[in-house]
């Protein structure tokens, strides 16, 4: 493709939001974004789109097979950036986003027409006033040190309502294949590196994390009336595990 202009930029974003019958703002502090188009700078904007589109529907595909009501189906989507699920995944439920970046909460929520908040350095310090029947966490516990790894779960476990589901990712030893270099956990479970392409956060806070089950495990064994529902490895671009956990009635 080479270089364009911002204008042609522009006309491809529409192109491929038109294909998923969504909105075409980008945010030029849009994080992933700028590491799919650094990626492929042909097809990373193309991609963008696609990838979005295939994560709500894979997150949607593992909520239909949970007892919820799809009709009143009320999500929050925590770490959500700037939007590149969220375009897609407000159409179908009622949602209601955060993140730790101002500028991406007021894009979305200007945007996408969603309710959003602001949320915190610190696991004790968020504060969202409602409960959810889902909580979804795609790709945040694959960045969080030991320290705050169980405040964050059980910080967001306190956003489920009664009966609803907390659904997480993390990086396990499914990754390997793809990245034989990501951390090697001890017998604790847990490996961190401080070492991040978000610039804009501090390394010491968001890294890179790797986990075995049985870490994940015990931090959801702390949480009062958490149950396990599933764990499956990898089903996150062959690179994430996923677990459900479930609230008491």
């Amino acid at each position: 493709m080479g270089t364009i202009s911002v204008d042609e930029f522009d006309c491809l974003a529409k192109r491929y939001a038109a294909i998923y019958r969504v909105s075409p703002a980008l945010h030029s502090e849009d994080h992933m974004l700028g590491h799919f188009l650094k990626m492929s700078p042909d097809g990373g904007l193309r991609h963008y789109f696609k990838s979005g589109f295939a994560d709500a529907e894979q997150l949607m595909q593992a909520i239909e097979k949970l007892n919820v009501d799809m009709d009143n189906l009320k999500i929050l989507e925590f770490a959500a950036g700037y939007g590149r699920l969220t375009r897609h995944l407000h159409k179908l439920c009622e949602l209601t986003v955060s993140d730790i970046h101002p500028e991406a909460v007021e894009f979305v929520s200007k945007n996408f027409g969603c309710r959003a908040y602001v949320s915190s350095k610190d696991a004790e310090q968020l504060r969202i006033s409602e409960q959810f029947n889902i909580v979804a966490v795609i790709s945040l516990f694959s960045h969080l040190p030991d320290r705050t790894f169980g405040k964050w779960l059980s910080a967001l476990y306190a956003l489920v309502a009664p009966g609803g589901y907390l659904i997480f990712t993390t990086i396990g030893e499914s990754a390997r294949a793809i990245n034989p270099q990501i951390p090697v956990p001890g017998s604790d479970g847990v490996a961190f590196e401080a070492i991040s392409e978000q610039i804009d956060l501090d390394t010491q806070d968001y890294g890179n994390t790797t986990v075995h089950p049985h870490y994940v495990g015990f931090q959801i064994g702390r949480m009062p009336g958490a149950r396990l529902v599933s764990y499956e490895a990898g089903p996150w671009w062959k690179y994430q595990d996923q677990y459900i956990v479930q609230k008491p009635a």
